[in-house]
């Protein structure tokens, strides 16, 4: 497993089904060894927030992310906004690590796009049925 270097708790509905009570662990990774479908942590808008979203595109002073049940992708991030790939994911004591090399890796990158196609259809059914 990748080194953690930062644990920071999952929140909101963007990466629906990943949130509270899981924590993600960040690897600092340069930004070229991203790949589309890694998901990352970056800073968020507000001073002192973190967002995690799956990566959509890579350019040469940017990368775009869009979260899971979003319809719409988020506009680019310089690459000093990110924080680096998410490599686990933790419940208590418990550690999910994620693969980021090999075979497990690109099947957790399509999986996670292809799920990223099919959540945003589901976000409102999934929030009316919370109600309940």
């Amino acid at each position: 497993m990748t080194t953690v270097d930062l644990w920071l708790p999952l929140r909101g509905r963007s990466m629906w089904p990943l949130g509270a009570p899981l924590e993600a662990g960040v690897a600092h990774t340069p930004w070229q060894d991203l790949r589309r479908g890694d998901v990352v942590a970056f800073v968020g808008p507000r001073l002192g927030t973190a967002l995690f979203h799956r990566v959509h595109a890579i350019a040469s002073d940017s990368v775009q992310t869009r979260g899971d049940t979003c319809p719409r992708p988020d506009p680019p991030l310089p690459h000093a906004a990110l924080l680096g790939r998410v490599v686990a994911f933790r419940a208590g004591p418990v550690v999910f690590p994620v693969a980021v090399h090999g075979p497990a890796a690109s099947a957790w990158r399509q999986v996670g796009l292809a799920w990223s196609q099919i959540a945003p259809h589901l976000r409102r059914p999934w929030s009316m049925w919370r109600k309940y």
